[in-house]
């Protein structure tokens, strides 16, 4: 399974299999746990890198977990020494072979002091059930293409757990001094705001369309009104299916796809644009102008963007 998973994902074989990623692939075809899919596609990651850990797992000298455990430690110079020495292990024993070859700095001991509780129930009823975090998701244990974990709390209530930077913190503060509301009462009505604006920008929603379309030179531009066709007949989800008839349906990076590329006369009207993922627009440019060519599309934008990141941080210096 692990090689198949690395072949899927070098060839990205999920995407004609009408699926936007090899997580949802992993979860959706093959029908695995999302954390079963991310232990597996870490470790075909790894073993894509080091091959011989292919022949280890298969006849049993190396786990799943024990590969995810030395994979952020495998290099080139150490990989058949850690290999070796994890082969037939314990997950404490491969903890310990970690800790020889790359030692980490002691933690500090410190004690914090709580105050007494003497009636759990009444402490408890004092916790706002709305404010109160998710448990913490372990370091390592969701991927890029994982979708984020919200836990429910209660009916119609759920509780997200996340970081902010010094910037959100003070907005954060600002906000609860200047309402005096709760934290929880205070990000969602920011998601709300943030929601709408967004919603405005990717799908052209309004309360007042314009009368006359805004006269654009680029013929790739999708006008408002037609993005906000596109999306209401799309269901707000990327449309490719497969050819046993499974709709990808993801509605992560979406974008606007035109069905007969401009490059070869298309035009941006409502039925000549489609939803679709990231994935599987790239998919579809490739089937229609080649993998060689879009390689070589892709490989000039990223210089273009470098020359331009290169010029900006000169006349920063200068």
């Amino acid at each position: 399974m692990l090689a198949d998973i690395g072949e899927i994902e070098a060839r990205r074989l999920f995407a004609p299999a009408g699926y936007s990623s090899l997580f949802h692939y992993c979860t959706g075809a093959l029908k695995l746990s999302d954390d079963a899919a991310q232990r597996r596609i870490q470790a075909a990651r790894t073993a894509r890198r080091f091959p011989a850990i292919f022949a280890m797992c298969a006849d049993g000298r190396l786990s799943l977990t024990t590969v995810n455990q030395l994979a952020p430690h495998l290099t080139d110079a150490n990989a058949d020494v850690l290999l070796a020495g994890a082969a037939g292990k314990s997950k404490d024993a491969v903890a310990e072979l970690i800790a020889r070859h790359a030692p980490r700095t002691e933690p500090i001991g410190w004690v914090q002091p709580l105050p007494p509780v003497t009636d759990v129930s009444h402490a408890l009823a004092r916790v706002d059930v709305r404010d109160a975090p998710a448990p913490a998701a372990p370091v390592g244990a969701r991927g890029a293409h994982a979708p984020a974990r919200v836990t429910p709390m209660a009916a119609q209530r759920f509780a997200v757990q996340c970081a902010i930077g010094a910037p959100a913190n003070e907005a954060l503060r600002f906000a609860r001094d200047t309402t005096g509301r709760d934290v929880s009462s205070v990000v969602e009505a920011a998601l709300l705001l943030y929601s709408a604006h967004l919603r405005k920008r990717k799908c052209g929603a309004t309360t007042k369309p314009a009368r006359r379309p805004r006269q654009v030179r680029s013929a790739r531009h999708v006008p408002a009104r037609v993005r906000r066709i596109v999306w209401e007949r799309d269901r707000g989800q990327c449309t490719f299916t497969s050819d046993d008839g499974h709709r990808c349906g993801a509605t992560h990076r979406l974008q606007y796809d035109h069905i007969v590329p401009v490059a070869r006369g298309g035009s941006s009207t409502a039925d000549n644009v489609r939803l679709r993922c990231h994935a599987h627009n790239h998919h579809e440019a490739e089937r229609v102008f080649g993998a060689a060519f879009m390689e070589r599309k892709r490989a000039t934008a990223a210089d273009a963007t470098a020359r331009a990141d290169a010029e900006l941080r000169r006349r920063d210096v200068s």
